[in-house]
């Protein structure tokens, strides 16, 4: 009895000083901008900064603010969070030496010393080095990560459960989605697992016609022996901020075609596709010299008459989600519904379909929340431009639909939280055309 009461005491204050520091820096920090000390992006910056150090959940807090528009977000805050989630502070007790010194002598990985990562996540820190005179990136988990993430889990644990009896809050499933993402949190220590996603990934696209993404090929034996680091292929390119505005809607429909596919064909998504996983190449186009013989049929479907070819590089595959069949279905109705403005068509594949209890309802309520949520979509889906549902309706529509003891289903949010994270790096993309015009016509055409 004793052991349980201290155990007890010791948990309660490791949540209070959790707390604590939590509030102590959002009030100096805050204190010090409202007394002009520190400029607004300032003051945001080192919110960041001094929060991550707390709890490493507060860098995926951060990365999610990245997907979202708002005015409080200036150009230079939103440039500096999508950096900062790549550059996540570390020190050098966190470097695992043993680790790569394995990798130089046990697999002929050329490192550069001192080891000095060039890209620092909240699980792992990310090297530069050769294989066989081959460029490889080696990804090496942080030392005692795992303690750290299982701290940052219990302490958010009741920071979240509290957050379910405030009003406003408790009905954004703000817990079912934090429970869902806890786990993929977990899932991303499993080097063996991402290993795993990403040789699914590469056996989907590595084939004739479809090198127009490129995903990087992992040594998985490397792997199976140090499960703490994975040595993949290098890819090459541009971030989003550096690409040219011409070559967006390029890039655009590139984008559009992974996600299409992925979805609807291979019954697949990446799970954490925000601006820093993904790579913009840009190639010069390699010309056939060919014989008279040759039939002008075979000509390259790629000369499209510009000189350069255009990839994705799509990387870091720690979480990723599968579809069953019955949501894919789902979810292709769905689009297909607002694609065609058919708004009663989107409340009803919603509500038999997408939330959760299934049960609950009656005939009654039910056609209520039709008529509600049809009304909704003709609002805000039946405009001239297209849109699909972003976050700001998830929440709009879980409030509806929590007034009837129902909410969306855990399956379904997973999904579209990964498609609110990958909207940043759509939104990014807008040129002429938007990311989803290009989406709907391959949609037309496929359909």
């Amino acid at each position: 009895m004793f052991k349980n009461i201290k155990t007890n005491v010791v948990n309660a204050f490791r949540i209070i000083k959790s707390y604590s520091s939590a509030i102590f820096i959002l009030t100096t920090e805050t204190l010090q901008h409202k007394l002009g000390r520190t400029e607004y992006n300032d003051y945001i910056k080192q919110l960041a900064s001094r929060l991550s150090r707390e709890n490493v959940f507060y860098v995926k807090f951060f990365q999610a603010v990245c997907t979202i528009k708002s005015p409080l977000l200036t150009h230079e805050l939103s440039s500096f969070l999508t950096s900062f989630t790549d550059n996540v502070p570390y020190s050098s007790s966190e470097i695992d030496f043993h680790t790569l010194e394995l990798l130089i002598t046990d697999f002929s990985v050329s490192i550069k010393r001192p080891f000095i990562p060039i890209k620092s996540g909240t699980i792992s820190l990310i090297f530069e080095g050769t294989m066989h005179d081959k460029p490889v990136i080696i990804k090496c988990k942080r030392v005692g990560i795992d303690n750290k993430i299982q701290n940052a889990i219990f302490h958010m644990n009741h920071l979240i459960y509290t957050s379910k009896f405030i009003p406003h809050i408790k009905n954004l499933n703000v817990h079912e989605i934090y429970s869902e993402n806890k786990q993929s949190v977990v899932d991303q220590l499993s080097f063996e697992k991402e290993v795993q996603n990403i040789e699914l990934f590469y056996s989907k696209w590595n084939k004739p016609g479809l090198d127009y993404i490129k995903i990087p090929k992992v040594y998985s034996d490397i792997t199976s022996k140090i499960p703490n680091v994975i040595v993949m292929e290098r890819i090459f390119g541009k971030t989003i901020t550096q690409i040219d505005a011409d070559d967006k809607d390029i890039y655009a429909l590139l984008l559009a075609k992974f996600n299409f596919k992925s979805v609807f064909y291979d019954a697949i998504y990446h799970g954490d596709f925000h601006p820093g996983n993904v790579f913009f190449l840009k190639e010069d186009k390699v010309k056939l010299v060919r014989s008279d013989d040759d039939d002008d049929d075979d000509d390259d479907d790629d000369d499209d008459g510009t000189p350069y070819t255009y990839k994705l590089g799509i990387i870091d595959f720690g979480i990723i989600g599968t579809l069953t069949r019955e949501l894919q279905n789902v979810i292709y109705s769905l689009f297909h519904n607002l694609y065609e403005k058919n708004h009663i068509g989107v409340a009803n594949c919603m509500v038999d379909n997408l939330i959760e209890p299934k049960d609950i309802l009656t005939s009654e309520s039910k056609k209520e929340l039709v008529e509600i949520i049809s009304s909704y979509s003709e609002m805000h889906f039946g405009k001239n431009n297209y849109k699909f549902l972003d976050a700001e309706d998830m929440i709009i529509i879980n409030k509806i639909l929590c007034k009837y003891g129902v909410q969306f289903s855990k399956e379904f949010c997973k999904v579209e939280l990964s498609f609110a994270i990958s909207d940043s790096v759509c939104k990014l993309l807008s040129n002429k055309t938007t990311y989803i015009d290009q989406l709907l016509n391959i949609f037309s055409t496929s359909s």
